[in-house]
């Protein structure tokens, strides 16, 4: 087997063995050996027309090569392209970065003068604080030693003062006895009691004390600057405010109603103490002296029950006697009384008389403690519900006609 030969040499044998066959063929026909000779040159002229044919196929085969490669090198410009613009942009975003770095190191380098400032503004001040401090000490010592001087004159100046207040209070025990003696002697000369002038004195204080304004724990009473007004009924109004008993520190805070209801959030219990309350540190005083009188005032929003609950609860109060409001006006009542009866379903509209009257029976509970004899008056205002969601407090106002 011969060695496999490469396509070059191949060529280069059969161009050889071709001129070989010309050249025996030539040298054959000259000595007559033209049959052979004939057959020679045909051998050697196929080798160079395969020669020739090698070379044409051999110079398309390059040209094709060549077109290969510069394909190869215009596809490897292009990517050599794209990786230059790669990294042209990632040489932008490093730009980038490095600016925005720069910008940050530029602040945090400024942030650090203004600490920098600012420490050192805390050191001179903790300089002036160390002087002021000395300053501070040396006076504090100049002082206890002009105190430990002055305690030192106290010492002496001490029996002396002793003696000045001895003789002070002889003179003042003289003088007491004095005063006691002139006292008898004017009593002597003055006329007897008049109980009527200081039941009128009383009174007088009791209004003043009223007009300016009455604050306990438990209650607030204040002069009316628009009371309600009564048609007939004249004297000086009200408004008494009932107080929640609550701990102390934390707010005061009215007495209000539950939600569609005539119950009161903190209980009727204590709305009982605030009213007894009031009651003894007060009404006990003009009971029974000088005319007085309540009004009672509900309240509600305008909004409708969802659905209507019953009211059988409130049997004892369907019939409720209340003042009606004069047409055309806010706050001015009729004196004569009108009924108004409850359905077998409690409406928004019923609320407010219905809870001045739930309020009014709490007051006639609370007044039960009062001697027997002159009896308190007690009348439900007309309101009718009004406004958004609120909470709402029972009012309660006071008409008392002073003695002229």
């Amino acid at each position: 087997m011969f060695p496999a030969l490469a396509r070059g040499e191949i060529v280069f044998l059969l161009v050889v063995l071709g001129f070989a066959a010309i050249v025996l063929g030539v040298a054959l026909f000259l000595f007559d050996a033209r049959r052979s000779g004939r057959i020679f040159v045909l051998l050697g002229l196929i080798g160079v027309v395969t020669l020739f044919v090698d070379s044409v196929f051999s110079a398309v085969l390059r040209e094709e090569q060549r077109k290969a490669e510069v394909g190869q090198y215009r596809a490897q410009a292009e990517q050599l392209g794209l990786e230059a613009r790669g990294l042209q942009a990632r040489l932008s975003a490093e730009v980038n970065a490095h600016g925005q770095t720069r910008g940050e190191l530029e602040q945090v380098k400024a942030r650090r003068d203004e600490y920098k400032r600012e420490l050192d503004d805390a050191n001179a001040r903790l300089s002036q604080l160390a002087s002021d401090v000395k300053r501070l000490e040396i006076a504090l010592a100049f002082e206890k030693e002009e105190h430990a001087q002055t305690k030192g004159a106290n010492v002496r100046t001490k029996g002396e003062r002793d003696a000045t207040i001895l003789a002070l209070n002889e003179k003042l025990t003289k003088l007491d006895a004095e005063l006691r003696a002139a006292r008898e002697r004017i009593q002597a000369l003055e006329p007897g009691p008049c109980p009527t002038c200081a039941e009128s004195d009383k009174d007088t204080d009791l209004r003043s004390k009223l007009d300016r304004g009455v604050t306990e724990l438990l209650y607030r009473l204040r002069a009316t600057v628009t009371p309600p007004t009564v048609i007939g009924r004249s004297g000086s109004y009200y408004s008494l405010v009932l107080i929640e008993p609550r701990d102390m520190g934390v707010e005061p805070k009215p007495f209000e109603y539950n939600a569609g209801r005539c119950s009161l959030t903190a209980g009727e219990k204590l709305f009982l103490d605030s009213l007894s309350e009031f009651t003894a540190k007060f009404i006990v005083k003009i009971h029974g002296r000088i005319n007085y009188e309540f009004f009672v005032r509900g309240g509600a929003d305008a909004r409708e029950f969802k659905t209507q609950p019953s009211a059988k609860q409130y049997e004892e109060l369907r019939v409720i006697k209340y003042l009606p409001r004069k047409e055309g006006t806010e706050n001015t009542y009729h004196s004569e009384p009108k009924e108004y009866r409850l359905g077998k379903f409690l409406r928004n509209a019923d609320l407010p008389n219905l809870r001045a009257a739930c309020t009014a029976k709490l007051l006639r509970e609370a007044l039960m403690t009062l001697p027997s004899g002159a009896q308190s008056r007690i009348s439900i205002l007309e309101q009718v519900p009004k406004g958004l969601a609120r909470a709402i407090s029972p009012e309660i106002f006071l008409l008392i006609s002073w003695p002229r």
